[in-house]
């Protein structure tokens, strides 16, 4: 919501509380820092639970740096190549938008896979990793 409405916010924010215009240009270089952050523990979060093995909580590893890195240029170059195309309307008609986002979350989902295959094959390849035999799956449950 911040990387849509985030000026809005901003806007209603300032116009609310009675601030100046200062603070809407703040608040628009302060969202891109907390939207960072919010995605890079939403990555953590799913990296962590997602598996179904013991593992320690880590904030910041490879995987997550690299998804959230991806993530947001893949964003970027996919809002540039909607906003520039016009065949989605002309081949999908009323369903482009349905269309559009089934596509956006499919590649973002293929990102989130990749990176992490990329925190398995790190934690695999350390010194410091687990051993194969210590990669078993909670029967706890």
């Amino acid at each position: 919501m911040l990387v849509v409405f985030g000026p809005e916010i901003g806007g209603a924010i300032a116009g609310t509380a009675g601030l100046s215009s200062i603070f809407e240009v703040v608040w628009n270089v302060v969202q891109w820092p907390v939207l960072i952050f919010f995605v890079v523990f939403a990555f953590a979060l799913v990296y962590y639970y997602a598996p179904d093995v013991e593992q320690r909580f880590r904030w910041i590893s490879p995987g997550s740096i690299v998804a959230v890195l991806l993530w947001l240029i893949f964003s970027l170059l996919f809002s540039i190549y909607v906003e520039m195309s016009d065949s989605f309307n002309v081949t999908y008609g009323a369903f482009a938008g349905i269309i559009i986002l089934m596509l956006y979350i499919y590649y973002s989902a293929f990102i989130m896979l990749v990176s992490a295959q990329l925190n398995q094959v790190i934690e695999e390849h350390i010194p410091g990793g687990k051993d194969e035999g210590e990669k078993t799956l909670n029967t706890d449950q």
